[in-house]
């Protein structure tokens, strides 16, 4: 897109509303940051490819924030296990912490489980698709 385009439709001012909504402001506070009015945030966010896009940042903001906290998990697992295998620790702080491992485990392993089989139902949903369009091309 030229500059000339991103002026005319104001793409550059829905970069901003779009990135200031991601940060966590209000839409009206969002159209200030952009210098747009809030009638005009919000006629641009009832467009579709603005939605999309809003979707899209926030989906990546959400990716982010879960690599972060699985990688801080894997040192609160280790910090739990050498709490749990201290024995210098007493019994009840030890038992505590293979406690906070035994209860998280069944729900973590439901998590995995559930996500695998939605992934290889949605895969054989995409490969019934292919087939019938292959036989019924459009």
């Amino acid at each position: 897109m030229s500059a000339d385009e991103r002026r005319r439709t104001g793409a550059g001012s829905t970069d901003k509303l779009l990135a200031a909504i991601v940060a966590g402001r209000t839409i009206n506070d969002a159209a200030a940051v952009a210098g747009m009015s809030p009638a005009t945030a919000h006629r641009r966010l009832g467009e579709l490819p603005v939605r999309r896009r809003l979707d899209a940042l926030r989906l990546r903001v959400a990716e982010r924030v879960t690599d972060a906290l699985s990688n801080a998990a894997a040192g609160a697992l280790s910090t739990v296990i050498e709490i749990m295998t201290d024995t210098a620790n007493p019994p009840s702080v030890r038992l505590r912490a293979a406690d906070v491992i035994l209860t998280r485990v069944g729900p973590m392993r439901e998590t995995t489980w559930s996500e695998q089989r939605l992934a290889e139902l949605e895969a054989a949903d995409d490969r019934r698709r292919d087939a019938q369009q292959a036989r019924w091309p459009a």
